[in-house]
């Protein structure tokens, strides 16, 4: 990927300067402890070409501090936000719907940061009631015709706003989500509902989703490292109080990137 790291280059240039005489192929499993030197080991040695084969990181490995500190300084901030042009306009649809109605049946709340009583003015209304199923689902698993409502509300608010990007994790098995996907991007980019919603400017220009993050098999976790840079840069994030992935954006946004609540929206 050009551009995520300081000098870095694409894969094509990569097999172009690289013979397969001139590659070394290496594993860097490892246990947490010696993952990050193990690494370092690997890629300081002194062959021209090394193709990591197998993850970089595995489900039980959490970044050590060292590897945090490499990450914030050869990592440049916002390389990865040229896919949301200059207005981004965000939205996490959150869990799927089998799950919320477990959540409304056990009267559960928002999660982690979500619960944050700076964040209550950011709750679009009607408020959550715990006690009510009905209002935990139209949180939790909220409708189109509400997502809608509130793309509606920040676009008139801010006209400028012209680009959508979808974050979902829903994979080629799961038809409904792309179906919800192509359904909300007719709306957003018709002429003459935009019209009659009142937005000034004309529809949404771009409407991007998750799944057209281009990786190979093995990469998931990837495209979830895209997404949330996204969400921390776009200018409005629209997320799900009851989504941990929303909740840890809410989280850079306000915490690490020093941003406002009055630019998150919680649906």
């Amino acid at each position: 990927m050009p551009g995520v790291a300081r000098n870095s280059v694409s894969a094509a240039v990569f097999n172009e300067a690289c013979s397969a005489e001139e590659t070394k192929h290496i594993n860097i499993a490892a246990i947490n402890a010696a993952l990050w030197e193990y690494t370092k080991l690997q890629l300081n040695a002194n062959d021209k070409c090394i193709v990591v084969d197998d993850w970089i990181l595995n489900w039980d490995h959490s970044i050590t501090d060292k590897g945090d500190s490499y990450v914030a300084l050869h990592f440049r901030r916002g390389t990865l936000v040229i896919i949301t042009q200059k207005h981004p306009y965000l939205y996490h649809p959150g869990d799927f719907e089998s799950h919320c109605q477990s959540l409304a049946e056990h009267q559960t709340g928002f999660t982690t940061w979500a619960t944050l009583p700076s964040l209550q003015p950011s709750i679009y209304p009607p408020a959550l009631d715990t006690t009510n199923i009905t209002s935990v689902t139209e949180h939790c698993y909220p409708s189109l015709h509400r997502i809608v409502e509130i793309i509606d509300s920040l676009v008139r608010d801010k006209p400028h706003l012209r680009t959508l990007h979808v974050l979902h994790d829903g994979a080629w098995d799961h038809p409904l989500v792309y179906a919800q996907h192509y359904s909300l991007e007719a709306t957003l980019t018709n002429v003459a509902r935009a019209r009659t919603a009142g937005w000034v400017g004309g529809p949404m220009k771009r409407v991007t989703h998750s799944g057209q993050v281009p990786i190979w098999w093995g990469e998931a976790d990837w495209a979830v490292m895209v997404d949330v840079e996204l969400a921390r840069e776009a200018e409005i994030f629209v997320g799900n109080g009851y989504s941990s992935l929303s909740t840890q954006v809410v989280a850079l946004r306000l915490g690490a990137d020093g941003g406002h609540v009055e630019d998150i929206v919680l649906l």
